[in-house]
């Protein structure tokens, strides 16, 4: 009978431990390794940038071709969301697609919290435009927080485009059908 309770003594303490241990561990990964934000950044090249909780930068993404050949020729590194923001403006620049009428730039932030996702985007587009400022660059920059739906998953994938410009693409065929989609999934975002 002693053994049995010492046994409980033991197991009760360490069980409790091992639950405070989890639910650290719980808050830690949400807070900094699962994505809870996209960031689709579009000129021509267009990547999303996923982030965490903490809006810590998680990962990178070329989209396209274009976006694929400027991520390849510079280094980003993932984790402060203005440095990274900092460094691509710069390669924009650099590969020529901050110049006269490409200098369009849409920014797109999807989060299912509403207000998280306004603060972000304003977030990213006074970072853009720092580093406009920075590197003597002017460029119209656009901005949207959304939702996804399937039809604009599907559409993104189907025509390599960030989640934002799809989204962008079909509101503008809802409103105008003669619009081709396909068309306008091969334009730049000053382009359309």
């Amino acid at each position: 009978m002693t053994k049995k309770k010492k046994s409980y003594m033991f197991t009760l303490p360490l069980a409790a431990c091992l639950m405070v241990v989890l639910v650290i561990g719980a808050f830690i990964y949400e807070n900094n390794f699962a994505v809870e934000t996209i960031v689709g950044i579009d000129i021509n090249p267009s990547v999303e940038i996923s982030l965490s909780k903490s809006t810590k930068v998680l990962d990178i993404t070329a989209l396209n071709k274009d976006a694929d050949e400027l991520l390849s020729a510079v280094e980003l590194n993932n984790g402060d969301l203005n440095d990274v923001i900092d460094e691509l403006v710069e390669a924009f620049s650099e590969e020529g697609y901050l110049e006269d009428e490409a200098g369009t730039v849409l920014v797109t932030v999807v989060n299912d919290d509403d207000e998280t996702a306004s603060t972000i985007r304003q977030e990213i587009v006074s970072g853009i435009g720092s580093a406009l400022t920075d590197n003597n660059l002017s460029a119209n920059v656009l901005n949207q927080t959304v939702k996804i739906t399937d039809d604009v998953r599907k559409f993104a994938n189907e025509n390599y485009i960030s989640m934002g410009k799809a989204s962008l693409i079909l509101n503008m065929i809802a409103k105008d059908s003669s619009l081709s989609s396909k068309e306008l999934a091969k334009m730049s975002i000053a382009e359309i």
